[in-house]
């Protein structure tokens, strides 16, 4: 039997640089495949798990109207429903990040030890300084700012606040920075000026803080209690599925479709190293004759080449674990990043990677040994029968005998000679022209798509303005700037 396997694992290196291309180009599916299991893993682990971790709001509702939050306290404390809750006031400005240009900026102020949707510092500290802020994450490439840099902040009353930037934070519940192109600074609450304060958010949990219409019904009782205080609510922030981040489902459906790419690599690459079995055991179908006739069984025969093949496969699977447990992390970051999430840990359970490698092991194993049976069971008289195309076989093939040229007449017989490998080799093509079809689709219909949301919103400037400003004023103002060739005025209340 050893011996045996070491003809195997001679026969398979006869076709060289072949050789070499089909183990490359399952090793690289294999990784494709690794690559997008293990950043599955690490993102569904961030924006699920982790993000309940940081105690995520049920619901959050933005206020306007009154300075005094002591009756609001005492609506939320009286309220059933609700477990614990968190006010921080908004503060709707500008910041300046260059000569003459200016980005939208929030200033939060929030109590030092936040318990609902937690910001995470990633460098420097929370002070209680007046003077100094926090900036997020994704908003220091917007204002292109960082810690220690002094940050100008203007109100709608062209108010100028200057704060030091002590401190870098990520803040899970809020929208990308670098999407929406704004700044989020966060300051101390009780530092915060009346004059600063554009409204309120309230963060509250409920008692069961991911069931939705219990959610529900306390945001509506809330906001009834809040209308008849003569507070006025802006906006009612429910998510549609409560505990997880507002990025989950796109995350969801963007990695379904790299996985389904993923895992078609991967049976590119062994489709293509079971077309190259075919060919080792054409080749070796005198030799494997003479084998038999010597003694070798059946299952002799293809207990060796299974051998032979499933080292090869072994050291592939080995040499991709390395490769996506050193880069998944590296993918799952800048996946993350797009929605401003810093993952706090990117380690891959021993099950996961378990998982990875029976994959990666059985199915090219379960695909490659239907050649190498097809080829181990072959009889003696088979084995030594004359293989080439004769002329009597051209004749007897009437579409072929019109073909005058022999060798034109022998390629086409040669193509369908192996029906097997003909139908394995138009799979092989079709599997790669199905993945390029749709990677090219996917990508014009994104293209399409933000075009047609570009187009639909139709303008280069929006501003938002308090609602001392009356709707006569504002056109009035507007009618006379000669620049504006068209505009819109939207009242935002609930």
């Amino acid at each position: 039997m050893h011996r045996l396997i070491k003809k195997a694992m001679k026969d398979i290196w006869l076709h060289g640089k072949r050789t070499v291309l089909a183990f490359t180009a399952m090793t690289v599916g294999m990784i494709f495949f690794g690559l997008m299991l293990f950043s599955n893993t690490i993102i569904t682990r961030e924006v699920k798990d982790v993000y309940q971790s940081r105690n995520p709001a049920s619901a959050t509702m933005e206020i306007v109207g009154k300075s005094d939050t002591k009756g609001l306290e005492e609506i939320l404390n009286a309220t059933q429903g609700i477990e614990s809750y968190e006010i921080k006031t908004v503060s709707k400005t500008q910041v300046k990040v260059g000569e003459n240009d200016w980005k939208q900026a929030y200033v939060f102020g929030i109590p030092k030890e936040k318990k609902i949707n937690q910001i995470k510092l990633t460098q420097g500290k929370f002070s209680e300084d007046a003077q100094n802020a926090v900036i997020e994450t994704g908003a220091v490439s917007v204002a292109g700012m960082t810690m220690g840099d002094q940050i100008i902040t203007e109100n709608e009353a062209s108010w100028e606040t200057t704060y030091k930037l002590s401190g870098v934070a990520n803040d899970m519940s809020v929208h990308p920075a670098i999407v929406h192109g704004c700044v989020y600074l966060y300051v101390p609450i009780e530092q915060v000026r009346p004059e600063q304060i554009d409204g309120y958010c309230l963060e509250y949990k409920t008692t069961d803080p991911y069931r939705l219409d219990q959610i529900e019904k306390v945001s509506q009782d809330v906001a009834g209690k809040l209308r008849s205080s003569g507070w006025q609510i802006t906006e009612i922030g429910i998510p549609e599925n409560p505990g997880e981040s507002m990025h989950a489902k796109e995350y969801d459906s963007t990695l379904f479709i790299l996985k389904v790419f993923s895992f078609v690599a991967l049976l590119f690459g062994t489709m293509i190293t079971a077309n190259l079995i075919s060919s080792i055991m054409d080749a070796q179908m005198k030799q494997i004759g003479i084998l038999k006739s010597v003694g070798a069984k059946i299952s002799q025969i293809y207990t060796a080449y299974l051998t032979a093949f499933g080292i090869h496969f072994l050291t592939c699977v080995m040499t991709a674990m390395v490769v996506v447990n050193v880069c998944s992390k590296y993918l799952a970051i800048a996946f993350l990043k797009l929605s401003d999430i810093i993952p706090e840990y990117t380690a891959v359970a021993v099950s996961e990677n378990l998982f990875f490698f029976l994959i990666s092991l059985i199915v090219p194993l379960v695909i490659v040994s239907m050649p190498l049976l097809r080829g181990s069971r072959i009889s003696v008289r088979q084995a030594f029968d004359d293989h080439g195309i004769t002329q009597d076989t051209i004749k007897g093939s009437k579409r072929l005998s019109r073909i005058k040229n022999r060798p034109i007449a022998l390629s086409i017989r040669n193509v369908f000679r192996k029906k097997k490998r003909f139908i394995l080799n138009i799979s092989l093509l079709t599997f790669a022209g199905i993945a390029f079809i749709s990677i090219v689709t996917v990508n014009l219909s994104l293209q399409a798509d933000l075009s047609t949301y570009m187009n639909s919103l139709n303008y280069d400037y929006q501003f938002e303005v308090g609602a001392n400003e009356s709707r006569e004023m504002l056109t009035k103002k507007l009618d006379s700037i000669d620049e504006i060739k068209e505009y819109e005025i939207w009242s935002n209340s609930i």
